[in-house]
């Protein structure tokens, strides 16, 4: 996922999560919005979600999300001045209006995430051959397949609709989808050059950061289009 929270925060209300040595820690726990029973304090850590261990504030943040249509509770397992505990989270259900903007937007991130992933794949092999740990030509056949994958999740995601719907969501999660095909292109680009132009590190360092750029941009669209939903606000603890 190019994922919509970051590790700078997470999306539950009056609490954020952060991402520090591999552990999820709580911060800036709101006592006006999280009752001190609530079971979670500053500083905490979060051990596990549901008994799955978590180790990236985002992960919590993916697995809060894909339970956000079934209103279930979940559980975290926290650590925190010298024992642990378990803290109930309540996931409210959500309007028809807000589960349909919710499908749309995981299916987006989901073609997302499948790119940065093929993405991510093909730089690991481009440096893989300046550092002479991969052959040339294997890894010329090998990227020239990630740009055919490449241009397939290109395809689905440009198939993907945004709704024109009122509301500054549907705005946001439209500008992201537009910087999202716009760097698939950039990508594919990018990737021919590493498999042409090897040796000429210029060249594809150029093409790297303008997917840098692209990347980033429609991941902040993509968390401002979820912020904007107004979810997050209606999350609370038991």
């Amino acid at each position: 996922m190019p994922c919509v929270a970051t590790a700078e925060g997470g999306v539950l209300s009056g609490i954020s999560f952060s991402t520090i040595n591999g552990t999820v820690v709580a911060e800036e726990v709101d006592p006006l919005r999280v009752a001190e029973d609530g079971g979670i304090v500053d500083g905490d850590r979060i051990i596990s979600v549901d008994g799955q261990d978590v180790s990236l504030a985002e992960d919590l943040d993916s697995y809060v999300e894909e339970r956000l249509a079934d209103g279930r509770s979940i559980i975290l397992e926290v650590e925190g001045s010298g024992n642990r505990r378990l803290a109930w989270v309540r996931l409210p259900k959500i309007s028809k209006a807000d589960a349909r903007f919710l499908d749309v937007y995981m299916q987006i991130r989901g073609h997302w995430n499948d790119m940065l992933s093929v993405w991510d794949s093909a730089c690991s092999l481009y440096y893989d051959v300046r550092s002479g740990a991969e052959d040339k030509a294997l890894f010329r056949s090998s990227v020239l397949k990630e740009t055919g994958e490449l241009q397939r999740l290109r395809t689905v995601l440009i198939e993907t609709k945004v709704p024109s719907l009122p509301g500054p969501f549907w705005a946001e999660l439209s500008r992201a989808k537009e910087f999202m095909e716009w760097t698939a292109f950039a990508m594919d680009e990018a990737i021919q050059n590493m498999a042409s132009e090897v040796e000429n590190r210029n060249s594809v360092r150029r093409r790297m950061d303008s997917v840098k750029w692209g990347r980033s941009a429609a991941e902040r669209h993509l968390s401002l289009a979820f912020r904007e939903s107004g979810m997050v606000m209606e999350r609370s603890f038991l």
